[in-house]
């Protein structure tokens, strides 16, 4: 399920900047789907929490125009999901 998510979300991202994820950014994405917060996020990768929550919200934004609502990471995976069924894109 989160594999297809994850790609969903990397066709999303390329569709407007014409690049794949990196690596930090789908780990972001692993883990905000699974429901962490920026902190753990932060410890369990080396960062700052600040940093990952720059590069979360830089996100949200490219998906924000590509889904036409606004994404943030309270309302990430209800709009990445409402997203996907009116696509009728199977993510789960």
């Amino acid at each position: 399920m989160i594999k297809r998510e994850l790609y969903l979300i990397d066709s999303l991202v390329f569709t407007e900047t014409r690049k794949h994820l990196d690596d930090l950014q789908k780990k972001i994405i692993l883990m905000l789907l699974e429901g962490k917060k920026y902190s753990e996020i932060a410890e369990k990768h080396g960062y700052d929490k600040g940093y990952i929550g720059d590069k979360s919200r830089y996100l949200f934004k490219i998906l924000s125009r590509q889904v036409g609502e606004e994404v943030n990471k309270h309302n990430f995976c209800w709009v990445l999901e409402r997203f996907s069924e009116s696509r009728n894109i199977v993510i789960g």
